[in-house]
């Protein structure tokens, strides 16, 4: 079911901000960033590390950043750095200079 969501995403990851939140927060919250930057889903569903990438080329990184945080709410900080490694949540703090609002 979430490898469907991812799927359909994909096709608007280029042009749309909510697409590209989404995909984030589904990879994270389902424990699927591993699997998806390894691209273990792309002959089945076509999804891979660029597609993960994308969601933070689009010239809004620190904008989408901070929405997933917003998104996956309390949890954010042990959810990012599970799936992301051990101090992803505070540099994405750092690298934020709205950082004041979390």
């Amino acid at each position: 079911m979430v490898l469907l969501q991812l799927k359909t995403l994909k096709p608007t990851l280029g042009t749309s901000f909510n697409s590209r939140v989404k995909f984030i927060v589904l990879c994270l919250t389902h424990q699927l960033t591993t699997a998806v930057i390894r691209y273990e889903y792309y002959d089945s569903h076509g999804i891979g590390e660029r597609d993960f990438d994308t969601a933070f080329e689009m010239n809004d990184a620190t904008e989408v950043t901070r929405e997933v945080i917003r998104r996956l709410g309390s949890s954010a900080e042990s959810i990012i750095d599970r799936e992301l490694g051990q101090g992803t949540y505070q540099h994405w703090l750092d690298i934020d200079p709205q950082k004041s609002m979390f």
